[in-house]
């Protein structure tokens, strides 16, 4: 029988890797910025311009619907909302939250501000870590102050009729996303978690147990 060449054997076996889902893999710096210079193509963008006043004003009661029970338990005054943006591709809208406790998360509304349903309670995407694909898909990861490094767990949502619903999770416990607090700007917080070109997510990360800090740069393909 005859061999196969080797050099044919290594071009399938990186084909065959190429087709499996490879999980979350490091990547270059200049890799992951050249991803991130895309950002426009392959990430929905909110604009607060789009939005009309009278709309705010609607947007502004609908949010704190939720935080009204009875006159014995209304926490309206006590929350705040401190943006708003509409999403020109598909006229949704998202605002942003400060919550009781000082946690921000977002609310989204269809075009007819019906409130895009998550399947848990108060219907909160997160905001400090969130990417939004034109096909659809939603990654986050919920995150406050309070819990420090927590290990690596990006929620991915598929857009539905009603809103939203979970349809994979990655966890890596020797990952974290790098703090919320490091981004100078909402364009630095951009780049910590967006999406790229072949259903790529793209992340700003720590090792858990790294105690220097230095940032390593995560590519993680959602299609097998």
């Amino acid at each position: 029988m005859q061999r196969i060449p080797i050099y044919i054997l290594l071009f399938l076996m990186l084909v065959g890797c190429k087709q499996r889902n490879q999980g979350i893999m490091e990547v270059s710096q200049s890799e992951y910025e050249r991803a991130f210079d895309q950002y426009v193509r392959f990430n929905y963008q909110e604009d607060s311009n789009l939005v009309a006043s009278n709309v705010k004003h609607l947007l502004d009661s609908l949010v704190r619907v939720d935080f009204y029970h009875n006159d014995s338990s209304d926490f309206r005054s006590y929350i705040e909302v401190f943006s708003m943006g509409k999403i020109p591709e598909t006229n949704e809208f998202i605002v942003g939250v400060v919550g009781i406790t000082g946690e921000l998360f977002i609310r989204m509304f269809d075009k007819d501000l019906n409130p895009l349903l998550t399947g848990e309670e108060g219907n909160r995407l997160p905001y400090e870590y969130h990417a939004y694909s034109p096909k659809g898909i939603w990654a986050g990861e919920d995150w406050c102050e309070d819990l420090g490094e927590p290990p690596l767990n990006i929620q991915i949502r598929q857009r539905t009729s009603e809103g939203w619903t979970t349809i994979r999770e990655f966890k890596d416990s020797t990952l974290c996303l790098v703090h919320a607090w490091e981004a100078e700007s909402l364009n630095d917080l951009n780049s910590f978690l967006f999406f790229g070109d072949d259903d790529c997510l793209y992340m700003k990360c720590h090792r858990t147990k790294d105690k220097s800090g230095k940032t390593i740069f995560c590519r993680l393909c959602l299609v097998d």
